[in-house]
């Protein structure tokens, strides 16, 4: 009986770290999309700060930070490359989808002073959600919204990872089990 307390513990622990993880990178892939596909309302609903570099770092950060954890234990309870490989991607995904934003004409646009007001806000973000290209800043909405949807897919490619983490947790612990109970039968 001890040994089944033991590994229901850890099974909860560890299968918080993905249930946190698979909500984190739902979270993520969501505002990816917000971002790169209506910046215009953000905006005017006031919430222009969603679109800041620091919370779209803040984002990402959360949910590599979240995934790489769920990687490590999940290697080390069950070993299933799979899994492995499907938290791999989204988190590379993710790394790919912000260095691409960051570094991108889109994150030199951004790096310069811009007035905090929400009517400023409004006038860039439909600029440039109306025209594909902004001889004036550089800015090309294309990869704009490309660098969105790949972070939305990277993010919930990395829920999928949490959510088969989370099944071959059960699995494994099941299977260390088995033996257990059929010698006390």
């Amino acid at each position: 009986m001890e040994i089944l307390n033991t590994d229901e513990g850890n099974l909860k622990s560890d299968s918080s770290v993905d249930r946190l993880g698979a909500f984190a990178s739902t979270a993520c892939a969501l505002h990816c999309a917000l971002c790169a596909l209506m910046p215009t309302i953000l905006a005017a609903m006031g919430l222009s700060f969603l679109i800041s570099h620091e919370v779209e770092w803040l984002f990402t950060g959360v949910a590599v930070s979240l995934g790489l954890i769920a990687l490590h234990l999940g290697w080390r309870q069950h070993g299933s490359r799979l899994v492995v490989s499907t938290l791999a991607v989204g988190i590379i995904g993710l790394l790919v989808a912000r260095g691409l934003e960051a570094g991108g004409p889109h994150g030199e646009h951004e790096a310069a002073p811009v007035p905090v007001t929400v009517s400023a806000d409004v006038k860039m973000h439909t600029q440039n959600t109306e025209t594909t290209h902004d001889p004036q800043t550089g800015h090309h909405d294309e990869g704009h919204v490309a660098t969105g949807l790949l972070g939305v897919l990277a993010g919930l490619i990395l829920c999928l990872g949490h959510i088969l983490n989370i099944r071959e947790w059960r699995r494994s612990v099941r299977h260390e089990l088995a033996p257990a109970s059929d010698t006390h039968c």
